[in-house]
């Protein structure tokens, strides 16, 4: 069977980002072929090359993967099995097949070690985390998926590699039950619950909506090599709930806690926010600013 020029399949298709890339390359006028966990086990390489063949596509995005943080500490194995292995057999049978690859991967390649000066506006190249410095991640999710990136280009030499960080979007995280760090703050809100959020970890929040449209267009644009694909500026996560709750007018007190505190679990890079230089140069347009991309999505969600 001949392979389509606009033609996508997206691996992952149901989840958080997967969702809006499925949209966001209808509209831009691709043929998409939507990939979920019932369609293809991506441990599974005979799995893979099967839905491959049948999807005959030009592109293959790969958001498939294993990324609650904490789990993956306990169950390495399976994190390095989707994340690292799965990914690379992936881009193995696109590439046997004349497709391009596309691997999303994350902030947490990272060691978070770099010093973040402030202000939580739009972080500088000074604080943040460019696509070339050194990587060292702190936890096995974040091996596993810079195993993923290497394998991937190994494989691939031509791939796209989107780094992310901090994703919202109206699907909602599989890791989360269904939904998102902005959706948990304003259940709290209507509650009345107490907030206790991290105050010294620094983070790109992204709106899965403008992270599928950058992707898209640096698909069109035949971009390759590393990208990093978030919004402009990063924020402590207690900055990003309690701008949350400021943007539905709720009286609700965010109390401000030490990582040290939270429970148990893998380390969390102190600092891993995303320049996104790169990605504004490629696009020639300025990269929505997280705060702008928050009040759409609470807008387009229906809470304010």
């Amino acid at each position: 069977m001949a392979r389509s020029s606009r033609r996508l399949a997206v691996v992952g298709a149901s989840g958080q980002l997967g969702s809006d890339l499925v949209r966001c390359g209808r509209e831009s006028g691709y043929e998409v072929v939507s990939l979920t966990h019932d369609d293809v086990e991506v441990t599974d390489a005979r799995s893979i090359e099967a839905a491959l063949e049948a999807a005959t596509a030009e592109v293959v995005i790969d958001c498939a993967a294993f990324h609650q943080v904490d789990e993956c500490e306990r169950d390495p194995a399976t994190a390095f099995a989707v994340n690292s292995i799965g990914a690379a057999s992936i881009a193995r049978a696109a590439r046997r097949r004349g497709a391009r690859t596309v691997f999303v991967s994350t902030d947490y390649v990272f060691s978070g070690t770099k010093p973040f000066s402030g202000p939580t506006g739009p972080a500088s190249p000074v604080d943040a985390y460019t696509e070339d410095e050194p990587t060292g991640p702190v936890n096995a999710y974040g091996v596993s998926k810079l195993a993923g990136e290497m394998l991937v280009r190994q494989a691939d030499d031509g791939a796209l590699i989107v780094r992310t960080a901090g994703l919202f979007g109206r699907t909602g995280s599989r890791g989360k039950k269904g939904t998102n760090f902005v959706e948990q703050v304003l259940r709290q809100v209507r509650i009345g619950a107490p907030l206790r959020v991290v105050d010294d970890q620094y983070v790109t929040p992204t709106y899965t909506l403008d992270a599928a449209q950058a992707i898209i267009a640096l698909i069109d644009l035949g971009a390759t090599g590393i990208v990093h694909v978030a919004a402009a500026g990063a924020c402590t996560w207690h900055e990003f709930a309690s701008r949350c709750v400021a943007q539905v007018e709720a009286r609700l007190e965010v109390e401000r806690i030490g990582a040290a505190e939270r429970s148990a679990g893998a380390a969390r890079p102190a600092n891993t926010a995303l320049c996104v230089d790169r990605l504004a140069s490629l696009l020639r347009r300025p990269v929505r600013p997280w705060t702008e991309a928050l009040a759409a999505y609470l807008s387009e969600m229906g809470h304010v």
